[in-house]
């Protein structure tokens, strides 16, 4: 082989060598892969828990998607914090958050002057939500954190004008809860006793129309002699007339309260009060330190407003307070 041919077969075998080095040293760039960049590779953002990240333009880093979801109705906030903390960042771009049909719910532009973005949107139990940070340049390492809190539904809210919240459940306006006890006919919300032919009444006892019992027993005598007059009443202790109380003149009923009733009572603790449950709330016009009287005459101040219910405050015990009374308010 001359001199001329070594050269030559020299320099092919040098320049394969140091194509292998290249295209080896280039697979080694190629195995560098970018997990996080597409909404398909998104990995899981856990509830309530800091994930630490970074972002670069430089380094081909353009992109970074999360997974998120919750098992319940939650209110959300994601928070990202770019750069490290009390340094500058310089990166330019933005973080946006989008349900499974890729609606943005949230989202801010990110800029070097500022280092925390708070996003926040509510999102349904068991769907999926992305969030993701887009650098337009530069380049910063980065934390996300996300905050959940239960969305607290109030059941009342579902029933609508032509309904009344007993319970926590909707019924019929005009529906009465609980049921009426056998022989009792449900009118207009209220259990009442059946219309007795003449000459009869209704027996609770007994759920029919009985005899009625007519009673002849003459009233005791008045212990005040002679029997007082008009405008005047007997005081059983003193055996004197004395005059006869004045009810306040009425207050103006508010209106678009009709057919307001007590659903239930229950004593107030250390004192002669009872609270109240009634059937009216801010849906109808109720309003917090309304005035009010039950049809026993009884008056109350509202205490608590709910959307389709308020509580009121009576001075009366439980005992004292009829199941369904009547209730009105006043203006």
């Amino acid at each position: 082989m001359t001199d001329a041919t070594m050269l030559k077969h020299g320099f092919h075998v040098g320049l394969a060598a140091g194509l292998a080095l290249l295209l080896a040293a280039c697979g080694d760039v190629s195995r560098i892969e970018d997990n996080d960049n597409g909404r398909a590779k998104a990995p899981l953002l856990p509830p309530n828990l800091e994930v630490k990240d970074s972002i670069s333009v430089d380094e081909g880093d353009l992109e970074d998607w999360r997974d998120f979801t919750v098992v319940i109705d939650s209110h959300v906030t994601i928070t990202y914090v770019v750069g490290s903390i009390g340094e500058p960042h310089n990166v330019v771009g933005d973080v946006t958050c989008y349900d499974m049909k890729s609606n943005p719910l949230a989202g801010e532009p990110i800029s070097p002057d500022k280092p925390s973005y708070e996003l926040k949107f509510d999102a349904d139990g068991k769907k999926h939500y992305y969030c993701r940070l887009r650098a337009k340049t530069g380049g910063a390492a980065y934390t996300i954190n996300s905050e959940t809190r239960p969305i607290v539904k109030d059941p009342c809210a579902a029933c609508s004008p032509d309904q009344k919240c007993v319970s926590d459940r909707c019924y019929p306006i005009d529906a009465c809860v609980p049921e009426c006890a056998t022989g009792e006919v449900c009118q207009d919300g209220e259990c009442v006793e059946p219309a007795c032919p003449k000459g009869k009444e209704w027996s609770a006892a007994k759920g029919a129309c009985v005899k009625k019992v007519v009673n002849r027993t003459p009233p005791p005598p008045s212990p005040c002699q002679p029997p007082c007059g008009a405008g005047m009443m007997c005081d059983a202790a003193s055996k004197a007339c004395v005059a006869r109380p004045v009810a306040p003149p009425p207050t103006q009923a508010a209106t678009g309260l009709g057919g307001a009733k007590v659903l239930s009572a229950v004593a107030a603790p250390n004192s002669a009060f009872s609270v109240v449950t009634i059937n009216r709330g801010a849906h109808h016009g109720v309003k917090l330190h309304m005035k009010g009287r039950l049809d026993s005459g009884a008056d109350l101040e509202v205490v608590e407003v709910y959307p389709f219910r308020c509580r009121a405050s009576v001075k009366l015990g439980t005992s004292a307070i009829a199941p369904n009374v009547g209730v009105a308010f006043f203006q």
